[in-house]
């Protein structure tokens, strides 16, 4: 049951995710830990075709079962031996899309488990191999904060006057957009 569920939520003839599948399969292996197993092993044989949204497909769903399932489906990954085949993939230079999501979820499956002195420090080195190796992953998004003082009211949506300097701001291109949309005053 486990392996059809796989197959048919990472399937070539989609067009584009099935996010109830990977739902179903998810709330699957919640209900019944044993399922995981039968579950990882399909991924695992998914991961292997040769059809870029097929290994992207299972790359999701085994992001998806990682982010809500936790330990339990950690270890199995690593039982599985599935973290190889995800560096194999990517150290080929396959499809940018499977290896972006394979570089974005062993980046953040490794900082969230603790890095090397965390509990499965299988995904740090993992990892550390791909980018000792030369490959290059995604940047993460930068989140800028620019708080105001709390006895100036929060005020939304206002721009400096035209003979005011602009507030002070992190980034070059935040700044740099606040000028291109500052509206003259009208006389």
């Amino acid at each position: 049951m486990a392996a059809e569920l796989v197959n048919a939520a990472t399937s070539e003839k989609l067009a584009e995710i099935d996010w109830m599948k990977n739902i179903e399969i998810s709330e699957l292996v919640a209900r019944d830990q044993r399922k995981a197993k039968d579950v990882v092993k399909a991924i695992k044989k998914r991961l292997g075709n040769k059809n870029p949204n097929t290994q992207l497909y299972a790359v999701m769903l085994l992001e998806m079962l990682m982010n809500n399932i936790g330990d339990h489906i950690h270890q199995q990954v690593i039982d599985a031996e599935i973290i190889p085949i995800l560096v194999k993939i990517v150290k080929k230079k396959s499809d940018l899309p499977v290896r972006e999501r394979i570089f974005l979820l062993l980046d953040a499956t490794q900082t969230s488990l603790g890095g090397a002195s965390g509990k499965f420090p299988q995904y740090y080195k993992a990892y550390y191999d791909l980018v000792s190796a030369g490959v290059q992953f995604p940047q993460r998004a930068q989140v800028v904060q620019v708080s105001q003082p709390s006895s100036q009211p929060n005020r939304t949506n206002t721009l400096p006057k035209r003979d005011q300097d602009p507030p002070p701001y992190r980034h070059a291109e935040v700044a740099q957009k606040a000028e291109s949309n500052t509206v003259p005053e009208s006389r």
